[in-house]
């Protein structure tokens, strides 16, 4: 990222009143938040599963690795998980979006 967008990123972090971040790590999420309560700002993340572009997370592509992953966000205060299937492809996206809905989704109900 550029330098500037990381201060923007801190200010967010710091002093805002909500905060989504695209397809920012969870360890990195946890250094930027420290010094405030979980509770204090709602936090939403975007992140893509599948392949990633270079210098970007993602989940992953197996369930149990997107499951995990997901389950790191919960435990550092994350309110929303927006998950992406990371493909215009619609071949690609409705399997993507099926594993989602019957092999991650139900461990969060």
């Amino acid at each position: 990222m550029v330098r500037c967008h990381w201060a923007a990123i801190r200010r967010a972090a710091r002093a805002g009143n909500g905060w989504h971040p695209t397809a920012l790590d969870p360890e990195t999420l946890r250094v930027l938040g420290e010094g405030r309560e979980p509770a204090e700002i709602p936090v939403s993340v975007s992140a893509a599963i599948g392949e990633a572009p270079q210098g970007r997370y993602s989940l992953g592509e197996d369930p149990a690795e997107i499951l995990q992953k997901a389950q790191v966000y919960e435990s550092l205060g994350v309110d929303r998980l927006v998950i992406s299937p990371n493909t215009r492809d619609g071949a690609k996206m409705l399997p993507a979006l099926e594993m989602l809905a019957e092999r991650v989704l139900p461990a969060f109900r």
